[in-house]
């Protein structure tokens, strides 16, 4: 998890991101939650994106490339 960093999210999606990543990390579950701001053009009930909750997003992070170790 330590490569997955809000940094490394937020270039990720350099594209369709305005503003800041946070990442909250969920231990009791190993998992990570990232918040990315300004994604959506101005928030899931505003976007005319066809994804309103960022499920592509959340699918689209599984590309990201990180190192094995």
């Amino acid at each position: 998890m330590r490569h997955i960093t809000a940094e490394r999210v937020k270039a990720f999606f350099a594209g369709i991101l305005r503003g800041e990543v946070v990442r909250y990390e969920l231990p009791n579950i190993h998992a990570l939650n990232f918040v990315l701001h300004d994604a959506l053009s101005g928030g899931v009930t505003r976007t005319i994106a066809l994804d309103l909750h960022g499920k592509s997003l959340s699918s689209a992070i599984l590309s990201m490339e990180i190192p094995d170790r």
